[in-house]
Formats: C-alpha cells, sequence, structure tokens
C-alpha cells in the first residue's frame, strides 16, 4: 500500500487527463472529476486507519475461501486431511494460479 496524498491523486488524475489514455477515455477521466469530492474524502482518513482496513479485508477474503473449501467438502475422515484441505486451499484460487503460472 502506498502513502498517497490527496494533493499527488490530483495531480495523478490531471496527468491521466492530459495523457493518451486520458484522451482515449475521456469519460473516465470526468466521472472522477465529478467524484472527486468523495473520493476526497478517504485521504482525511489516516494512513494507519486506512491499512489495517485494508488488512482486515484481506483476511477476511482469506477466511472466506478457506470457509468455502471446508463447506464444500463437509465432512473429512481426519484432522490431518482437514489440515491439508485448508494448507492447500489457497492453491486451488484462480488467482494463485495466476501468479504461479507467470514464474
Amino acid at each position: 500500500m502506498h502513502r498517497v496524498s490527496s494533493e499527488a491523486a490530483c495531480e495523478a488524475l490531471a496527468q491521466y487527463a492530459a495523457g493518451l489514455w486520458g484522451q482515449s477515455y475521456s469519460t473516465i477521466a470526468g466521472l472522477w472529476e465529478r467524484a472527486w469530492g468523495p473520493a476526497n474524502l478517504v485521504f482525511a482518513i489516516s494512513f494507519a486507519v486506512r491499512e489495517s482496513i485494508y488488512i482486515a479485508k484481506k483476511i477476511e477474503r482469506l477466511h472466506m475461501r478457506r470457509w468455502r473449501v471446508i463447506n464444500t467438502r463437509r465432512r473429512s475422515p481426519t484432522d490431518e486431511a482437514a489440515f491439508r484441505l485448508l494448507l492447500f486451499a489457497p492453491q486451488n484460487t484462480p488467482a494463485y494460479r495466476m501468479r504461479s503460472a507467470k514464474r
């Protein structure tokens, strides 16, 4: 996660709007400019709070992925089998397979 200030984000939006992508997709730049007021409120929150929110979301995603693995199997013959399911659960997700394919 990057420490971005409101001024830096506004400058990046102006560079995007003036650049090739901004000229090709001018509606996107316009949407961001119109929504800048509510989006700018994110920068009022301290970095530590924003970081803890992002970390909590990652933990929730991991928990949901593991919950899905356990609920699709319903029963495991042994505790070791359940542990293996949880251990190898991240390898069964599309994002993990894409990352390992790029290596």
